[in-house]
Order: structure tokens, then sequence, then C-alpha cells
């Protein structure tokens, strides 16, 4: 258990700054700039992204083998994260696109700056860009509801199947806690048969008949009683 917990430990001392660098990228403003520029922020993101990426998937991979209680709701936690910072990925990066789209449509526009059809062709273009991007955001966050509600499937199952497993622990707890009663009770009778054959056999060598005139009754008694159980 310790060596699992120093590994889990490792796991997020990895993963954990990469999540928050990631999302801290996510949420600001898009960079004002050159085509040039915008783009060497999407190449560093998406490094960024591919980095975080490899390193949950290994994460997860190791908590998926180890499948101890603690190990699933760790991986449960994981995935649940995972699913909620890639929705603001996509979001930043369909921004980060459409504003590299933009500015190379403005440098289009203004060298064509002469011909009336190409500026309405440009800003169509824009448009059709926009709309594309919201249509890829709108697919983006179905898939990852789509996703989320599988997870808390999975929970609901899991925590379904735990509940399962204690109800069967405690009625075979009861169980033993009978039976141990019962054994309990099965000592007591056999020990006293034997109390009741040694005092007999006593009984028998000094040859007290009135005493003796009663075991057999007793005795039949109490191994009748012993093999109830």
């Amino acid at each position: 258990m310790e060596i699992y917990e120093e590994n889990v430990q490792k796991f997020k001392n990895t993963v954990n700054p990469l999540f928050d660098e990631i999302e801290s990228i996510t949420l600001i403003d898009i960079p004002k700039g050159d085509v040039k520029r915008l783009k060497a922020v999407e190449r560093d993101f998406l490094t960024k992204k591919k980095v975080l990426e490899a390193n949950a998937s290994d994460f997860s991979n190791y908590l998926s083998r180890t499948c101890t209680v603690e190990s699933n709701i760790e991986n449960i936690s994981l995935k649940k994260k995972i699913s909620s910072i890639e929705f603001n990925v996509q979001e930043f990066l369909c921004k980060l696109n459409e504003s590299i789209q933009e500015i190379e449509d403005n440098e289009t526009e203004v060298s064509s700056v002469a011909s009336g059809s190409s500026r309405i062709s440009a800003h169509s273009s824009v448009i059709s860009v926009k709309l594309q991007a919201e249509a890829e955001a709108a697919k983006t966050k179905a898939l990852f509801a789509e996703k989320e509600a599988q997870l808390k499937r999975e929970k609901a199952e899991f925590e379904e199947n735990e509940a399962i497993r204690r109800a069967v622990a405690e009625r075979r707890k009861a169980d033993l806690q009978s039976e141990l009663q019962l054994l309990k009770t099965k000592e007591e009778e056999a020990i006293a048969i034997v109390k009741a054959e040694t005092f007999e056999g006593s009984v028998h060598s000094i040859g007290n008949k009135s005493v003796l005139s009663n075991f057999p009754v007793i005795l039949h008694h109490l191994r009748k009683r012993l093999q109830l159980f």
C-alpha cells in the first residue's frame, strides 16, 4: 500500500502541474499578434497538451492495473478531470485558429482592396470559418457530455457493486456469529455428557443404585440434545 501511495504521488507531481498549466492557458485571452506568432503559440500549446495526455495515460493505466477500490476511485477522478479540461482545450484551439484565419483573411482582403467582390468573398470566408468553428465546438461539447455521462454511469455501477459486497460481508459475518454460538452450545452439551458419563462410572464403582437409577434418562436426554446440532 505504501508503494502504491508513493507511485500515485509521483504521477500527481508530474500530471497536476501540467493540468494547471494547460488550464491557465485556456483561460487567458487569445494573444494579439501576427499569424507567425499565433501559430507559434499553437505549436507550444499542442506540445504541452501532448505531454499531458501521455503522462495522464500512463497514470490511468497504472491505476487500472492496480485494480483496488482506492485506485478505481482515483482513476474515475482522473478521467473526470481530463474530461472537464478537454472542452476548454478544444474551445481555446478553435478560438486560436479563428484568430489566425481572421488575420489571414484580413491580409487577403487588404491585398485585394481594389476588388469589391474580393472583399465580399473574404468576409463570407470569415463568417464561414466562424460558423464552422461554432459547429465543431458544439460537437466537441456533445462528445464530452456523453463521456461525462458514461463516467457517471460507471461510478454509479461501482458504488452499487460496493454496496452489494458490503451486504454480503455483513450477512456472512452474521452467519459466522450464529455458527460460533451453536458451536459453543454444542461444546457445553458435550462437556456435560462427558462429566455425566464419568460420574456414572464413579457411582458404579461404589455401587450406589439409588443414584444410578436416574442416569440413563439424563444421559439419553443430553445425547439427544447434542444430536440436534
